[in-house]
This record gives C-alpha cells, sequence and structure tokens, in this order.
C-alpha cells in the first residue's frame, strides 16, 4: 500500500474525534430498507382504533398499543407522551431493520414478549415504562429470534458499509457497525496500524463520554453494535476492545444489555471482506 493511501486514511480517522457527532436523524440506515410499511387507508381512524394491519401502523399506533396492554396487564394508566414514546418506537423499529426483520411485525412482537416478561423486567430495571424496553432489544433478538430460528442467514454488510466510508461518515462507522467491524477495516483492508487505531478510539470515547445527551448516546450505542454485531470470525481485530477500552466496562458494565464475553453461535453478518484483501 502506497504511504500516501495510509496517512490520509490515518487522517480520516483521527478525524472522527475531532467532527461533531452527527444527531440521531442523521444516522444512515446500514441496510437496504426493504420492508417498507403500506400506505395509511384514506378513510379516517377513530381515535385509539388500531388498523387491522400491523404494516400500516404509525409510531403513535405502537404507543397507542403499549398503552391498551399496560391497561390489561396492569389495570393502571400509562401517561403516554407521543413526543418521546413515538422516538423510542422508532429506536426499536430502526432495531427491527437493522437485523434484516419486517420493521412493524416484529416490533409488535417484541412490545408483546416485553409483556411477557414484564415480572423479569420489572426486576432488573424497577419499572415498566416504554422508554424501559429499549435496553432489552439485544437480549430478545439473541434469545427469542436468533437462538429459536432453525437457521440463520448472514447478512451483507460490507457493500453498506464502503458506502458510509466513502461518503467520509466516519462516526456512523462506529456506532452503526460497532468496534471490531470498523477496526478490522482500518486496519486489515486500510493498512492502518493497531496502535493508532487504539489510540483514535481511546480519544473518541474520551470525547463522547464528557459530551452532550447525544453524543453519549451515540457513545451507548457505538458499545451495543459492538456486542450485538458477535460473534466475529478469526483475523477480527479490537474483540478485546473490552480490556483495551476499560472505561466503557465501567460506564455500562450495570446495563441490561452488557455482556462481558461476545456471543457464539452462527454468525449474524458476512464478514469475510472485512478480513480479506
Amino acid at each position: 500500500m502506497k504511504k500516501a493511501e495510509v496517512d490520509n486514511t490515518y487522517q480520516m480517522v483521527l478525524d472522527i474525534y475531532r467532527m461533531n457527532v452527527p444527531s440521531q436523524s442523521e444516522i444512515a440506515n446500514p441496510f437496504s430498507a426493504n420492508k417498507r410499511a403500506k400506505k395509511s387507508s384514506l378513510l379516517p381512524k377513530p381515535v385509539n382504533e388500531l388498523p387491522e394491519d400491523v404494516n400500516t401502523w404509525t409510531t403513535r399506533n405502537f404507543v397507542d398499543y403499549f398503552t391498551d396492554l399496560y391497561k390489561k396487564h396492569f389495570d393502571g394508566i400509562y401517561r403516554k407522551t407521543y413526543s418521546s414514546d413515538c422516538t423510542i418506537i422508532n429506536e426499536i423499529m430502526d432495531f427491527m431493520d437493522a437485523n434484516d426483520l419486517e420493521i412493524k411485525v416484529w416490533t409488535k412482537k417484541y412490545i408483546d414478549w416485553c409483556f411477557l416478561n414484564k415480572d423479569n423486567i420489572i426486576k432488573k430495571s424497577g419499572n415498566f415504562l416504554l422508554i424501559t424496553l429499549r435496553a432489552y432489544l439485544n437480549i430478545y433478538f439473541q434469545n427469542s429470534i436468533k437462538n429459536k430460528a432453525k437457521s440463520t442467514n448472514a447478512i451483507p454488510i460490507y457493500e453498506d458499509f464502503l458506502n458510509l466510508a466513502k461518503e467520509g461518515k466516519n462516526m456512523e462507522l462506529f456506532s452503526v457497525y460497532g468496534i471490531p467491524i470498523a477496526s478490522s477495516y482500518f486496519i486489515n483492508i486500510k493498512g492502518l496500524d493497531e496502535e493508532e487505531m487504539t489510540s483514535g478510539i481511546t480519544l473518541l470515547i474520551d470525547k463522547l463520554l464528557t459530551g452532550t445527551p447525544v453524543e453519549q448516546a451515540h457513545l451507548s450505542r457505538m458499545v451495543q453494535r459492538s456486542i450485538n454485531r458477535s460473534p466475529y470470525i478469526d483475523g477480527f481485530k479490537l474483540i478485546d476492545w473490552r480490556d483495551k477500552f476499560p472505561k466503557l466496562r465501567d460506564k455500562y458494565g450495570n446495563e441490561p444489555w452488557w455482556r462481558d464475553k461476545d456471543y457464539t453461535g452462527d454468525l449474524q453478518y458476512v464478514l469475510d471482506n472485512f478480513v480479506n484483501k
């Protein structure tokens, strides 16, 4: 590899911790949005009446659905606030889309699963609110979807990753794909030195840890993605990120989604291209 190319790549990575962190709405979806909802019916629906087809539901419909289930399970009233609750629904749908699942169908299934497991959630979190549910997405995916599937088709992600890299969306490479995948690309494919990569990520972590709530949310997402993109394959770099960046364990080690080890079993994603040139 030419020295100039390595220098340019190194500069691009170092720019990660100097650049402004994009807002949540600016994060590009790394996967093809091939499961979009159908158009809503032209006929107006009565207030709180849910359409029969879940694919036509809006985020407000999902909030209403959660509220109805809350009334049924707890015999109480959930004080919904659409402005904040719809944001949580969007995060859940983004997770389903990122894992190549039918977005709205699986969002509803996830809400149903949470209510079936409400006692365990309350025991761990101390409450049962819509905002509480996002902490259990990874547990749901690993235990209720991935582990029960008869076969798992690995999702190709390399081309989507390259598109973000070509657009210079360096922060997104880490917040969307996690540390091992992004680091393996820069080290294995672009020829960046592993020690320099580690130093750059350390600076990025320090910046986000003391940053705005939005920046800290991006750091949390980066850590969660580092966990739930596992398992990885031989040749991947910084899979020991928990040891190299102990501040992440100190910050997130008590979160419900945290794991001290990567998941085992079938690969969720096609990863060969991040190792082989």
